[in-house]
């Protein structure tokens, strides 16, 4: 892979662009009252293809002049997650730092399920309270926004879409 002035600007441009877009919508969330809504993680996961999706086409299109390997899609889609999540990390810990009463309510939303399943009482208060000695806005944002989330979920995400993307020959036109 030809690591360029012209990749890197394009893959900081886009990763800015998604980790920024990702913060937006985690705050109008919160602000909303939706920030533990299911269907939210959802609206991250397209979010996230469709950004990468855009990101390696426009770049394979514009600067490769239609050619791209399945590496090189790759390492593009995982620079992009990882830039975004690194925004999206920061603003997350701010977020969980400033926020009052917010890492309580992950807390109590998180082993409110697991209160009502059918385990004895001293695992559930293993559980509990390990889970709350272990949620701190550092590893949340480090370990599951970052790590996890865009490091982990962007790979899986990077590795599919390059299996799409590539392409070592321009497709030839039939003629009439």
């Amino acid at each position: 892979m030809k690591v360029d002035k012209i990749w890197i600007n394009h893959a900081l441009t886009h990763g800015i662009v998604l980790g920024i877009s990702l913060s937006v919508i985690e705050f109008a969330a919160l602000y909303l009252g939706l920030i533990f809504k299911p269907a939210l993680f959802n609206i991250f996961v397209l979010l996230i293809t469709l950004s990468v999706y855009i990101a390696i086409r426009k770049y394979r299109e514009t600067h490769l002049k239609g050619l791209i390997s399945f590496g090189d899609a790759f390492i593009t889609g995982l620079f992009i997650c990882g830039i975004s999540g690194l925004i999206w990390a920061i603003y997350r810990y701010f977020q969980y730092t400033f926020t009052p009463g917010l890492l309580e309510e992950i807390v109590r939303e998180n082993t409110s399920v697991f209160e009502k399943s059918n385990i004895s009482v001293t695992d559930k208060e293993l559980y509990i309270k390990l889970y709350k000695t272990i949620t701190k806005p550092i590893t949340i944002a480090v370990l599951n926004t970052f790590l996890l989330g865009m490091v982990a979920g962007g790979s899986l995400i990077s590795l599919f879409l390059s299996y799409i993307l590539q392409r070592k020959e321009l497709p030839k036109l039939n003629e009439f």
